[in-house]
């Protein structure tokens, strides 16, 4: 009977209250699609002394040799000056109780401890026209500025190991609507390319 299931979804929504994020996002009016709950949680990220001594020679050493490119433009990546930043640090991250659960589910869907250890890279490559993007910025009632920067690609290193412990893992076909709508919701955060290259 339909007055029933709307009887009962009237008083859910007079017993559990919208859940408050921060002052300045609306409430959550539906349940998470998600939840990752993490018991214990150690993060540290740490200059290397050695690489800080040697400078850029050292952190261009330390490219290549997680990188090990070999191509046509070796030279040109191994410039510095065709870095606008390139930086590596230590990493130790420790995480115990991490549960991950999907919608409706009460059941989690992994249960597991890790530890990660290694190092971690960032690094931003100059570019030339005409891979840059302009925009248009007011500088008052009559002046506007044309600002130009370029796609500047990012790239990131990663040398590090894990150790995972305790890992339990359940899966069942009933998983897959909640996962999916869990993943549909992940591609908004991700925003559009603005790569100029045509689609593959």
């Amino acid at each position: 009977d339909s007055d029933i299931w709307i009887k009962r979804v009237q008083t859910l929504k007079e017993y559990a209250a919208a859940k408050i994020v921060a002052p300045t996002l609306p409430p959550i009016d539906t349940p998470p699609l998600a939840k990752l709950t993490i018991k214990k949680f150690n993060f540290a990220m740490d200059r290397d002394e050695e690489l800080i001594r040697r400078g850029t020679e050292g952190h261009m050493e330390y490219f290549f040799k997680i990188d090990d490119y070999t191509g046509p433009k070796r030279e040109i990546v191994g410039d510095p000056k065709s870095w606008i930043a390139l930086g590596f640090r230590k990493l130790d991250w420790t995480a115990s109780g991490v549960m991950f659960q999907l919608k409706d589910f009460s059941d989690p869907v992994l249960e597991a401890d890790f530890h990660l250890s290694g190092t971690f890279g960032f690094g931003v490559q100059k570019t030339v026209l005409p891979y840059a993007t302009s925009t248009v910025v007011a500088m008052g009632e009559r002046t506007v500025a044309k600002i130009t920067k370029g796609l500047n690609p990012a790239k990131i290193f990663f040398d590090a190991s894990w150790k995972f412990d305790n890992v339990r893992l359940r899966w069942d076909t009933s998983f897959m609507p909640a996962f999916m709508r869990f993943l549909n919701g992940l591609n908004r955060y991700s925003p559009l390319s603005r790569e100029k290259s045509p689609a593959m």
